[in-house]
């Protein structure tokens, strides 16, 4: 998935698509650590086919149209890994994308909640059809909230295209002290 963003989210153009794993399609993860040696989880070659572009919701309010602006490239970085996790072991690299209280390998779930598996959108909980070495693509960006505590919420539909199975997640993120706007926790799958 690559986005192309000059200008406001509404004129924000988006490719995306389905990609391999590597170009084999064999899993030849290995474990990666940052400098401070907190581990991020097995990382994956990926070579991105580009195909779509996503719907991304019309914002009529300018302060929110200004603050979901500001967080898009975060959004895009973040949703690029999330989208080709196939595996639980996976989900610490979203840790990079992340506030610092926020372990993605480790989430806390309160009593009932999902498995590892039901927070990434491509496995086989919901992707019961998709070659799952295929990255899934972003159909659509939309229930974007901005609360009154710094909090951008929003949600994604991802898509397997081989198999036009679908799945939706919803994300909050927050802006941090150096600018950048993290995952203020673990993505929640949300039934349609």
């Amino acid at each position: 998935m690559s986005f192309e963003c000059g200008g406001p989210v509404n004129g924000c153009q988006a490719t995306l698509g389905a990609a391999y794993k590597n170009p084999t399609g064999e899993s030849s993860a290995a474990p990666v650590k940052t400098e401070d040696g907190s581990r991020l989880g097995n990382a994956k070659l990926s070579a991105t086919l580009l195909t779509h572009q996503p719907e991304i919701q019309r914002l009529t309010d300018p302060h929110l149209k200004s603050v979901v602006d500001q967080a898009m490239p975060s959004i895009q970085s973040m949703l690029h890994i999330h989208q080709c996790i196939n595996d639980n072991t996976e989900l610490g690299q979203l840790n990079l994308h992340s506030m610092s209280d926020v372990d993605n390998l480790n989430p806390v779930h309160p009593a009932g909640s999902p498995q590892l598996e039901w927070i990434y959108p491509n496995s086989a909980w919901f992707m019961k059809g998709h070659d799952r070495r295929l990255c899934l693509g972003v159909k659509t960006l939309d229930h974007f909230f901005y609360s009154k505590t710094g909090v951008l919420s929003f949600q994604a539909i991802f898509f397997a295209e081989d198999s036009n199975e679908s799945v939706r997640f919803q994300y909050q993120v927050q802006k941090a002290s150096d600018g950048r706007w993290l995952l203020r926790n673990t993505p929640q799958y949300r039934s349609n």
